[in-house]
């Protein structure tokens, strides 16, 4: 039965447009009922992930904080105070912020300058698969490395070669990932532009810090956050150099909360472990509102 109209037409155009106007109302409807569909689908999908997350994740966070002001069925602030008079936990805090300064902007650089000297290269491919091999190299056969040579050049383990050792290991092992996203980035940039602004009298210099760099900053941003946390998986190399107690120099923050969790310091643990986790977040913020500014 044909769609009518209460109207009267003098030729069979408006049944015709009003027919074809009904049938697209429809099809839009079980479109959106389709597209309603595979939204609830996927959500069900997802919904082990946002079940382990609250149950691995944000429960023993919330937890965290709540040891950290309880001592037993006692509200006390007493294991933020001994925190904060705690001459091992500032030596560490100490220590890790001036392994970031040196070795965060040491590694940013490096990969820059590799990744824009690489993603025009015809071997680009091989560079980048050689540069991930450090990440597949176990902790213990890294740290054996570093033993050897110590006893080879008779260096003592002790001394404040150590940070330096850990700074040189670390942009060995995570320089290579963050190869591999910047060359992307990079390859990705349009040649019009860049062949526009060296006919306009950009150096490469110039080029990369004026041009390049502000265009890839979300990326940028990523590697910085993703050295940022990488510098955390030290632990594990400085832990098979060196074991649970590194030299003074070297004792960063997870070395602080991985010692007072072994020895049950749980109020402590936990009391670090927020500390750090809101230092954390409001980098992550700062560097997400000025990512915005880019996009």
């Amino acid at each position: 039965m044909r769609p009518y109209l209460p109207l009267k037409t003098r030729s069979g155009l408006l049944w015709e447009n009003n027919s074809n106007l009904i049938t697209g109302n429809s099809d839009m409807k079980s479109n959106k009922l389709n597209s309603t569909h595979r939204s609830y689908v996927f959500l069900l999908y997802l919904l082990p992930l946002f079940i382990g997350l609250i149950i691995f994740y944000i429960m023993p966070y919330l937890y965290g904080w709540y040891m950290s002001f309880h001592n037993g069925a006692e509200i006390t602030l007493s294991a933020w105070v001994n925190l904060f008079r705690n001459e091992v936990f500032l030596t560490a805090v100490a220590n890790t912020l001036l392994f970031w300064v040196i070795s965060i902007p040491l590694i940013i650089v490096l990969s820059v300058g590799i990744s824009f000297l690489t993603y025009k290269n015809r071997f680009k491919n091989i560079i980048l698969s050689c540069s991930a091999v450090p990440l597949c190299i176990p902790s213990i056969y890294i740290g054996g490395v570093v033993l050897y040579i110590y006893d080879l050049f008779s260096v003592n383990e002790n001394s404040y070669f150590a940070f330096w050792v850990a700074v040189i290991v670390y942009i060995w092992k995570y320089c290579g990932f963050n190869m591999i996203i910047l060359t992307s980035a990079f390859s990705s940039f349009p040649k019009s532009l860049e062949e526009a602004a060296y006919l306009d009298g950009c150096g490469k210099i110039s080029f990369i810090g004026r041009i390049l760099l502000p265009s890839v900053y979300p990326e940028l941003s990523f590697v910085f956050l993703l050295s940022l946390l990488n510098s955390f998986s030290m632990y594990r190399e400085l832990y098979a150099i060196y074991g649970m107690y590194p030299p003074k120099c070297i004792y960063l923050i997870s070395h602080f909360i991985t010692n007072n969790f072994t020895k049950l310091g749980y109020e402590t643990v936990s009391a670090a472990s927020c500390l750090l986790s809101v230092f954390l977040m409001i980098i992550v913020i700062t560097v997400v509102h000025r990512e915005r500014r880019f996009l």
